[in-house]
């Protein structure tokens, strides 16, 4: 059996025009399998209801939560997790879940420029971005050798 998480790193949330170091971060977690990271997401829905899954997670390569800190004191400095399972680890995959934790982190539920930030629309978004990264992607690996020749 694979180990349960395999690596870990902060992923910062950084607004472009704010100064200094960035303070709010989400947790990358990756995870052995597939198997492992469902059984880690079902184990969190157990011990935090309000953020339960209705897919129960069954097709799930990766995810982005958000912890909702508007309800809390003061903001904490970790704002959610990342999870990625070694084996997916494509551009894809990630591009998706990097655009729900953007999401989440900068417009909770906000509107911005007449568009509803719903976990809809939201996943909309995040499997359409992601899918054309890695169209991107596999393009550019099959043809890297020659775009890089190219004269500039």
């Amino acid at each position: 059996m694979s180990k349960r998480i395999v690596a870990q790193h902060r992923i910062y949330v950084r607004d472009r025009l704010a100064k200094g170091k960035p303070k709010q971060f989400y947790r990358l977690l990756v995870f052995g399998s597939p198997t492992v990271l469902r059984a880690f997401l079902r184990e969190q829905d157990r011990l935090n209801p309000w953020l339960k899954s209705k897919s129960g997670w069954r097709d799930t390569l990766g995810v982005a939560r958000y912890f909702g800190i508007k309800t809390l004191p003061r903001k904490p400095k970790q704002v959610g997790i990342i999870g990625l399972c070694k084996q997916h680890i494509g551009a894809g995959v990630v591009s998706h879940e990097m655009v729900h934790a953007a999401m989440y982190a900068t417009h909770p539920g906000k509107s911005v420029a007449g568009f509803r930030f719903t976990r809809a629309y939201d996943e909309v978004l995040a499997w359409t971005v992601g899918d054309m990264t890695a169209q991107f992607y596999r393009w550019f690996w099959k043809n890297e050798k020659r775009i890089k020749a190219l004269p500039t």
